[in-house]
């Protein structure tokens, strides 16, 4: 019987016995005092919280939202990004309605860190899994005038390659060029830039059509000659 309460406290030992006053200083300084670390480095901590990823030792999918969410009101910010990499782990047994879930999370503790990996990785694959539910959950994002639900739409087709719709993507970026929020900019150049390993020329079309300037326009056109 998996029990969240008794496994968060395990993984809170377990996470402890690598902290280190120091890093995590220097940690809670790079993500500018938002969180609270413990200050393990990244392959301290996959090897740390290893025995909570075997199949035998995870939630059942029943329980695997419940626990994420606990992990997500931890103070410590490597609890959050331990229950990222958990979700990884159920990518296909993804249902319509969790959605709902993802959107929860990319809304609380929001930050770069978190947002990223829950739009490219998470929300990515569920939208291939879902698409049907691309146009009005997109539509809602984008009309939310959330800054973190506005990045993810422009994000979560980050991995899809040759699959990318570009015109979702083309009036995702229309609905956003004019925006002064840095991480929006940032976004618009980083979805153009990752495309262009794939279809250069239709981001090279697609920024003097836009006539993306500064930040979007160096990022998008970063690796093409």
């Amino acid at each position: 019987m998996f029990d969240p309460q008794v496994e968060i406290e395990k993984l809170r030992v377990a996470f402890e016995a690598h902290s280190n006053d120091e890093r995590a200083g220097q940690m809670e300084r790079y993500m500018k005092g938002h969180f609270p670390y413990f200050g393990i480095q990244s392959k301290d901590r996959k090897a740390a919280q290893a025995p909570f990823m075997t199949k035998g030792n995870r939630p059942p999918y029943g329980q695997l939202w419940d626990f994420v969410f606990l992990c997500w009101e931890q103070d410590e910010r490597e609890f959050q990004y331990f229950a990222m990499e958990l979700i990884d782990k159920y990518l296909k047994q993804f249902e319509e309605e969790d959605i709902q879930h993802l959107e929860k999370l990319i809304l609380s503790k929001s930050w770069w860190d978190s947002v990223d990996k829950l739009s490219a990785h998470h929300v990515g694959a569920y939208f291939k899994k879902f698409p049907e539910q691309i146009p009005e959950v997109t539509e809602a994002w984008m009309e939310s005038g959330n800054m973190w639900l506005q990045r993810s739409c422009i994000l979560f087709q980050l991995k899809y390659k040759l699959d990318l719709d570009e015109n979702l993507l083309d009036s995702f970026i229309n609905r956003t060029k004019h925006s002064k929020e840095f991480f929006l900019r940032k976004a618009i150049g980083w979805a153009l830039r990752q495309h262009a390993r794939v279809a250069p020329a239709w981001v090279k079309s697609t920024v003097e059509k836009h006539e993306l300037q500064g930040l979007s326009r160096r990022e998008a056109l970063k690796h093409i000659s």
